[in-house]
């Protein structure tokens, strides 16, 4: 579960997964929320800003030839993209956020 915070103290849930649980969080440089999900190790893109937000699957490891299951960290680099750090087997992805 993603869950958003106001500045005033308000919370508000923006994303509920079917996966276990969420394992790795990280904003990107236009203010969307990308979370890893657990076991699928699928990366969804959500904007926090609008009500009910569809959930984009923005990485799918079962759609790679290592079929990596575990997220351990998200991060944006310089160039814009989304890097990806997965293990069993260990591995870095990049994407280009749409």
């Amino acid at each position: 579960m993603v869950i958003k915070v106001t500045p005033d103290g308000k919370a508000g849930m923006i994303f509920q997964s079917k996966d276990l649980n969420v394992q790795a969080v990280t904003v990107g440089p236009h203010g969307n929320v990308y979370a890893a999900t657990l076991p699928s190790g699928k990366v969804y893109k959500l904007n926090p800003n609008t009500a009910n937000p569809t959930p984009q699957v923005v990485f799918d490891p079962a759609k790679t030839a290592e079929k990596s299951k575990y997220v351990w960290a998200l991060k944006f680099g310089p160039d814009g993209d989304l890097y990806i750090a997965t293990g069993e087997p260990a591995a870095i992805y990049r994407v280009t956020p749409g």
